[in-house]
């Protein structure tokens, strides 16, 4: 790979055209079939549970506590009907994470567009589910409690643009740490090729030296890539609690 950057590109696998519709096959469809495949697979598996677990159901299981533990903590148990929601977030955005470090693979996630949209979507089902419970006083969420008058504009200001960026930066955020892990480690790999493929006893020792923090490295990235989908479920759970919130 003669750019670590190369790694984004979206290839077209198969070409589909339909007039002047394009829906051609590429590397980042692969990725969305992939992980819709696997809970396609995974929910039969989730409804017939075992009396006696086995490593799967443990794995599953464990995995539910744990978001449902960390949800809750933040909405409390009368907003339960958002951990389904929730969960299965947390779920669609790790699998994506994980995919994508899969050699070759697509990482999907390191798409802005594909997180934008994810985070744009969320922010106006926020705003709607806002809306919904508080009608008009959801707009006094913009206006700290007891602020002087003459600063009512500025802060009106200050507070709905920091509302709006909401909805970019959750999206940022998970697109520009899946991106820079990837880089990295597309980067270091290439050098520690090139270090092997010299014929020097000594360099190739630093070569395999540098193989070894590239293993170090990517297992640093599969910890990210699980961190970054807890985070992004983590802010959805504090933004909906916000809508039962006021100022």
């Amino acid at each position: 790979m003669s750019s670590p950057l190369l790694q984004f590109n979206i290839i077209e696998l198969i070409p589909i055209k339909v007039g002047s519709l394009d829906l051609s096959i590429t590397n980042a469809t692969i990725s969305i079939i992939m992980t819709l495949s696997i809970f396609v697979y995974l929910l039969p598996n989730l409804r017939k549970p075992n009396l006696k677990p086995n490593h799967y159901q443990m794995f599953v299981e464990g995995t539910y506590k744990f978001v449902k533990g960390t949800v809750l903590d933040i909405l409390g148990n009368d907003k339960s009907k958002f951990l389904g929601y929730l969960l299965t977030l947390f779920n669609f955005i790790c699998i994506l994470n994980l995919i994508g470090m899969v050699p070759y693979a697509y990482a999907i996630t390191s798409q802005a567009i594909i997180t934008l949209f994810l985070s744009c979507a969320i922010w106006l089902g926020v705003l709607q589910l806002g809306l919904k419970i508080q009608k008009s006083y959801f707009f006094a969420n913009f206006l700290p409690d007891k602020s002087p008058f003459v600063m009512a504009i500025l802060l009106i200001n200050i507070e709905l643009i920091s509302f709006i960026a909401r909805a970019i930066s959750l999206g940022v955020r998970l697109a520009a740490n899946i991106t820079s892990g990837h880089i990295l480690l597309g980067i270091i790999a290439g050098f520690a090729l090139n270090m092997l493929l010299i014929k020097s006893t000594i360099i190739n020792i630093v070569g395999i030296i540098i193989v070894l923090l590239l293993i170090v490295l990517t297992l640093l990235e599969l910890a990210v890539a699980l961190i970054q989908a807890y985070v992004f479920t983590l802010l959805t759970s504090i933004y909906i609690q916000d809508v039962y919130s006021t100022h």
